[in-house]
């Protein structure tokens, strides 16, 4: 096995490990609602694929990944491969602080372009294209659940 295989494999443990599928009560796939600066949003929680061959994001404002702790920003990439149209990505550290966004295109054909944060990150948000328009960087990420 090539190391580039072998470095794909342990990529894509990484990101399923970071981000097993939860499902609700009634078996929905669960939301969560979070404060991103001034913006209230509603997001589905992400399961292993992620976008990958959804339509949308079924009602919610964007997915939620969440690593359980900050991670190197090299250890975890996002790709665009079987996603059917393009999305914003923002990321922000464990102390809610912003990272980083992104503009990701779809991609039809490999390789995909990669896109990754530019420090460690807990938490990333991929949302449609102008979500995150209006996000300063001294916007916060506020993870609590809402009562």
């Amino acid at each position: 096995m090539g190391a580039r295989v072998l470095a794909g494999l342990l990529f894509m443990a990484t990101l399923i490990s970071g981000c097993e599928e939860r499902r609700g009560p009634t078996g929905q796939q669960a939301v969560h609602v979070v404060q991103v600066g001034d913006q209230r949003m509603t997001l589905l929680i992400a399961g292993d694929e992620g976008m990958r061959g959804l339509t949308g994001f079924a009602g919610a404002d964007g997915m939620l990944f969440d690593f359980d702790q900050d991670v190197d920003p090299g250890s975890v990439v996002f790709v665009m491969d079987g996603v059917a149209f393009p999305l914003e990505i923002a990321w922000f550290s464990e102390s809610g602080a912003l990272v980083g966004t992104a503009s990701m295109a779809t991609c039809a054909k490999e390789p995909c372009p990669t896109y990754t944060a530019d420090a460690p990150y807990r938490w990333a948000i991929e949302a449609p294209p102008g979500a995150f328009a209006a996000l300063r960087p001294t916007d916060r990420l506020d993870i609590r659940p809402e009562g």
